[in-house]
Order: C-alpha cells, then structure tokens, then sequence
C-alpha cells in the first residue's frame, strides 16, 4: 500500500488517516502496534511499548524502512469539536453559545459528550461551554503548558468562552485507531496499557505528608503509585473521590463521571495542601481500594 492507497483506504471507511499527533497520543496511552503504517505526514511508522526482538528493538515511534510493508493507521473522528466566536477567543456567554452551535447546524456538547470524545482520545488546550452552563477543556496528557489533570476537566469561573458543538453523527467505534490493508478493525491491544499492578488507597485521615506518605507505602511492601499508574487505573474503571499522595508529589482523586461537588472526571489534581492520603501500587493483578484506619 502506497501513501495515496492508504489515504483512500481510511476514506472508503468513514475515516480518516491520523496525524504523527495522533498516533504520539496513544502512544502515550499505552498503544502498542508491531507493523508499520502510514500517517498524514507521508511517512511510515511502528509503535513499540517495550523492546521486542520479535517485533523492534527501540521503545517508541520509530520511522519504518523504505523496504517495509506498510499498513496504514486510520482514525475516526468524533463529533465534537471546539469552536470560537467571530469576534475572537471566549466570547460567548451559554445562551450565545447554543445559537452559535445552532447556527452552524449542529447543538451545544453535553459532559457526556465530552467524555466520550475523550476515551475517543480527543484533546484540546482550550477552554469551551457545555450544556450544563460549565466549561472544560479535554486533556489526554499533563501539560503544564495546559492542564496538570487528565481527563474532561473543569476551568476556572469567567463570564465568557468558547463551546463545545457537538454534530448529529453517531461515532460507532469505540477504539479510534485501525490499521490494516485488507479490512479495516480497532487495535485495541494495548490501547490504554494493562496493569499487573494494583492501585491501593489508604486515607489515614489526610495526616500524611509526602516523606510519609512514600514511607507508609514502603512499610506495606508497596510503592507508591505514579500519576501513570492512577491513569491506568483509571482506564480499567478505578474511582476514588478521596486526595492521595502520587509519587510526583502532587495529590490526585479518580472520577470515572462527574458528580455533584466533583465537577471533573479522570485523574484530578486535588486543591494545595500538605496532607492527604496515599495511593500505593503493588506488583499482584486487578484493581481495588481499600481505607487504612
């Protein structure tokens, strides 16, 4: 398959063919693919989680050689998507926000929507207007550049944004990424990485510093977790509204939907403090919670 067959390959099935962005993206998330594809930059590439003699020895997006074959990695878009006021960046109020969306056919997102665009892998460093009156922005990644919570996560409270429309089409796959030259199907392998590991939550009543947050877990034969692992977790339907110590320092809780006084959903950065409790990871399979009295 040649750059110009792959492209009409994601078109002939309602896709299209993803951007090196895209395909960083799930990497990121634990995607994994021993083949190479085409992307939209005219170049071919392989995404290896972990070294493989089998498959390639170097860990991450590496560009194929001309000789290989080449598949094609397509994408299929979600029918949400930011937009702006013609007068300029968060202009609207949520009144004029449902008149923009009407106006160009479509309605305002609801936090639904959002949310399945994200675990469609959508993700925008802007803020915009959903139909409960809130605004969020979508991330996929911490970025201080953007946002240090994953997830559909809530902005602070200014009169104005931009908004979040959402089109009339269905998304019917649930995996955005395919990759073949004979049938086009999700590669949902590794997607969002599988865990060995389980994710344990110990409150002790928030009076734990990080130095002993570190050394509680330590003394339970356990680590404590990485904001990676709370991630991964997260993927596999972990929630915990309660503040925990990450080994990065900082305190996350896990929402797998928002609710009432936990208006963001997916790894969320708790407010300052310098106590909470912690989360610990040890190596044995599944995902619990359990509190520490």
């Amino acid at each position: 398959m040649d750059f110009n067959a792959a492209t009409a390959f994601c078109q002939s099935r309602g896709t299209y063919i993803a951007t090196f962005e895209d395909l960083e993206a799930a990497y990121h998330h634990g995607y994994e693919r021993c083949g190479c594809g085409w992307v939209a930059n005219g170049i071919s590439y392989i995404v290896v989680q972990e070294a493989n003699n089998n498959c390639h020895s170097t860990i991450g997006i590496s560009q194929c050689s001309l000789e290989s074959d080449r598949g094609v990695f397509c994408r299929r878009p979600t029918p949400v998507f930011l937009s702006k006021d013609p007068r300029g960046d968060y202009k609207m109020t949520l009144d004029e926000a449902k008149q923009h969306c009407k106006g160009k056919g479509t309605r305002l997102a609801t936090y639904e929507d959002l949310l399945h665009a994200y675990h469609l892998g959508y993700e925008i460093c802007s803020c915009g207007l959903a139909d409960n009156g809130l605004a969020y922005t979508i991330t996929q990644t911490p970025n201080h550049a953007c946002m240090t919570s994953v997830g559909v996560v809530k902005c602070s409270s200014p009169m104005s944004w931009n908004v979040f429309c959402r089109s009339s089409e269905d998304v019917t796959e649930n995996h955005p990424f395919s990759s073949s030259a004979e049938a086009s199907f999700a590669l949902s392998g590794r997607q969002f990485a599988t865990s060995s590991q389980k994710v344990i939550y110990y409150s002790t009543n928030y009076n734990m510093d990080y130095n002993a947050a570190t050394a509680f877990c330590q003394s339970r034969g356990a680590y404590i977790a990485t904001f990676e692992d709370l991630l991964t977790a997260y993927h596999h339907g972990y929630e915990r509204f309660s503040c925990g110590w990450a080994a990065n320092g900082i305190s996350y809780h896990v929402i797998q939907q928002a609710v009432d006084g936990y208006t963001s959903s997916g790894v969320v950065k708790c407010s300052l403090g310098s106590h909470w409790g912690v989360y610990c990871t040890r190596p044995t399979p599944g995902i619990y919670s359990s509190t520490h009295h």
